[in-house]
């Protein structure tokens, strides 16, 4: 399988002018950083989709700014999804491509939060993501128990239990928070990193950001 260096992307990008681009946040940096890729004819570019991990709402306004400059009609969408769904489980309209969120189910898939107690949270309230569809996976081979602990039955539909933590809003766009064993105890409070990450990166000029 051939791959992508920092060095060639750009160069190969140009050359072969791919319609659909499907990346992760740190290709958009490197895109955005380099001035051959800046300066050039982007019309050719339709659609772009980012997932993999939290993207902030300045590198999506960034890169549609250089989209645009481009001669591109794109706009970045966020999706979201699990290696155990197989493939991508929710998508951002391209006309809230700089909103919170990362997206609405896609028609045949069933997302559901999962409160502590049990009970599926209300909008806006926080808990495990549920993910029901055709995506899901048959299971993980030999391992049963596991299996069982991580897909499970509720009224009718089989469900992944994913292990991230978010909420869906009112309008059903689906809102990452953070992974489940992320959070960090702080002298007997439970802190979750991705909240004091978006609240760095809403800080003017700072582009990325760690919490550990």
């Amino acid at each position: 399988v051939p791959r992508l260096s920092r060095k060639t992307i750009v160069k190969t990008l140009l050359e072969e002018k791919p319609t659909y681009l499907a990346a992760v946040p740190y290709l958009l940096k490197v895109l955005m950083n380099d001035q051959r890729f800046t300066s050039s004819d982007l019309s050719f570019i339709r659609q772009v989709f980012v997932g993999g991990e939290t993207v902030s709402l300045s590198v999506l306004r960034d890169f549609n700014a250089v989209l645009a400059k481009g001669g591109s009609k794109a706009k970045v969408q966020v999706g979201y999804g699990c290696t155990e769904t197989v493939t991508a489980v929710t998508l951002m309209d391209s006309q809230d491509s700089e909103k919170p969120g990362i997206g609405k189910p896609f028609r045949g898939n069933t997302i559901i939060i999962l409160r502590e107690d049990g009970r599926q949270a209300s909008p806006n309230e926080p808990g495990e993501i549920l993910i029901s569809g055709p995506i899901l996976m048959n299971g993980y081979i030999h391992l049963a128990e596991e299996n069982k602990r991580v897909l499970i039955e509720r009224e009718g539909l089989l469900y992944y239990r994913s292990g991230d933590i978010g909420h869906l809003d009112e309008q059903g766009i689906l809102h990452f928070h953070h992974r489940k064993d992320d959070l960090i105890k702080v002298k007997g409070y439970l802190i979750s990193p991705h909240q004091i990450k978006e609240c760095l990166l809403s800080v003017k000029g700072l582009q990325e950001a760690k919490v550990i």
